[in-house]
């Protein structure tokens, strides 16, 4: 049987969560690579600094005073359940990470990730975006559960359910 987390290591792992969820968002949003291009860009930005902003809060409010820990408990962001949900999440992020790393640079010392030595395979972009949407939807659950502990993080979970149906429209795997 695995080990569970201490609290402290719990509250690292949320946080580390939001800013992972914040990573991924922001590299569908902004350039060098603005993953969701085309007639809805200008209005996804505008929104995007909207929402980006309640990263930031609900990463102030994981680390606000020990109570939360019995108010996260209840609802199931403590625990083996906590492990579970995030382990979930860490596989789905990591199948995308292998699969265009240079997606997700945080920090590069050029404005621009370095381009792959080999040529992409075809249907990359439809892999591309099933990974993202998956990835996505594996943060659901501890999303969700955040944002009964934090109701401002329902900005965060909208704007992720937006994008989600931005990419099945833009790689053009639903009619429009």
């Amino acid at each position: 049987m695995p080990e569970p987390l201490p609290p402290p290591e719990e509250l690292r792992r949320l946080t580390e969560f939001v800013w992972y969820l914040h990573a991924i968002m922001q590299a569908v949003v902004q350039p060098p690579h603005g993953i969701l291009r085309g007639r809805h860009h200008d209005v996804l930005s505008a929104a995007w600094a909207e929402v980006k902003p309640t990263f930031e809060e609900l990463a102030r409010a994981l680390g606000a005073a020990p109570p939360i820990r019995q108010r996260l408990g209840q609802l199931g962001l403590t625990g083996f359940r906590l492990q579970l949900e995030l382990a979930i999440f860490d596989h789905a992020r990591a199948r995308l990470l292998d699969h265009a790393p240079e997606f997700f640079v945080l920090e590069t010392p050029l404005p621009v990730a370095e381009p792959r030595a080999e040529e992409r395979k075809p249907g990359f972009c439809r892999r591309f975006g099933r990974r993202l949407r998956r990835c996505l939807k594996a943060g659901d659950v501890v999303l969700g559960s955040l944002t009964a502990f934090f109701p401002p993080a329902e900005a965060i979970t909208q704007f992720k359910e937006v994008k989600e149906e931005g990419i099945t429209l833009v790689r053009g795997e639903k009619e429009s």
